[in-house]
């Protein structure tokens, strides 16, 4: 039986597919199964599976209908025969000292460790990247992720499942599985509800998964449907509002996410001020309100915003999103005068 399980859901990974095979099989520690799950893949990626399926014994192919990243996940963990599982994402690398890094951490509930964000142009062009690990180190008890819960957050601790090792068996006792009904936020909904059976968990400091982004259009996914937005976030805030004991900063987060969320999706949308019935019933979610009585702390624009949708002004909300759209496009364009001026990269 092998220590670790990589789980890769493979969805029209094209060209990325082979980069990130390849990190996994140069790890320094090879003590390793890799299992690709071809998750309905309509590009070819499926038979890139199977051939590099061929050149390593440890690699494992399955090919499935279409679900999403969690219902791949979650048919990884049910066939993984790792001891330890790791979620790595099939257009994404990982160091390769990445699993001599975590063995160096320890035997707790849960390992967490860095990640590099790498922006790439539409001609794969890396353009920067971004390092972000936890401020904290080593090992920590239970009431730490209570008490810390916002810095962890911060710290990119909690938001991914990808820079984590999750030992197998206290996943399987448990039955915890991602929630094939979310395509926001789930793995943040995953590890909330993991974490609510940690004892102990360690932090490793150094960034070692690198996340690929596609810089042009980063940011502008999933906003567009305001009812998948809602259902997505009440799931997440559910979950998030019934932990006990509650974390620190808890009801911040859950508000702060409803209402950044609906500032990009009014931002990316058209609304005329007799078409906002559906902003304000996201408004009045359940679990947004139940955060907002929790006592959340808002910052001065999301305080505005609700209370233009509190008020009921449409005209007034309308005529701010069009002057926050007029702000944005003049900031984009100087940008692009300094860069085509050569005054700024």
């Amino acid at each position: 039986m092998p220590k670790y399980s990589f789980i890769v859901p493979v969805y029209n990974s094209g060209p990325y597919l082979e980069p990130c095979v390849s990190s996994l099989l140069a790890q320094t520690c090879q003590d390793f199964e890799i299992l690709l799950i071809d998750d309905g893949s309509t590009d070819g990626s499926g038979a890139v599976c199977d051939q590099l399926a061929e050149t390593d014994g440890r690699i494992r192919v399955f090919h499935k209908k279409n679900g999403g990243a969690a219902s791949a996940r979650n048919y990884g963990i049910d066939r993984a025969e790792g001891e330890y599982l790791l979620f790595i994402d099939g257009d994404d690398t990982i160091e390769p000292n990445t699993l001599h890094s975590v063995e160096s951490a320890g035997t707790s509930d849960l390992v967490i460790f860095g990640m590099a964000f790498d922006y790439y142009d539409s001609k794969s062009m890396l353009l920067r990247t971004e390092k972000l690990s936890t401020r904290h180190r080593g090992c920590k008890k239970a009431d730490f992720f209570t008490g810390h819960f916002t810095e962890l957050f911060e710290d990119n601790a909690l938001s991914s499942a990808c820079n984590k090792v999750f030992p197998a068996k206290k996943l399987r006792g448990s039955g915890l599985r991602f929630r094939e009904d979310m395509t926001l936020y789930e793995d943040l909904e995953f590890v909330l509800r993991y974490f609510a059976m940690v004892e102990t968990f360690d932090c490793v400091a150094i960034p070692l998964y690198h996340y690929r982004i596609d810089a042009e259009s980063f940011g502008h996914k999933r906003v567009h449907s305001l009812p998948a937005l809602q259902n997505n976030l009440s799931q997440l805030a559910e979950t998030l509002l019934s932990m006990e004991p509650r974390p620190e900063g808890a009801a911040d987060l859950a508000a702060n996410l409803y209402l950044q969320l609906l500032l990009r999706h009014l931002l990316a949308e058209k609304y005329r001020k007799t078409e906002l019935n559906g902003v304000y019933g996201y408004c009045r979610d359940p679990q947004l309100c139940r955060a907002l009585e929790l006592g959340a702390v808002l910052n001065p624009q999301e305080r505005r915003l609700l209370e233009m949708i509190e008020s009921g002004d449409g005209a007034r909300l309308v005529n701010w999103i069009n002057k926050k759209k007029t702000e944005i496009f003049l900031k984009r364009t100087a940008k692009k005068v300094l860069k085509l001026l050569g005054l700024r990269r």
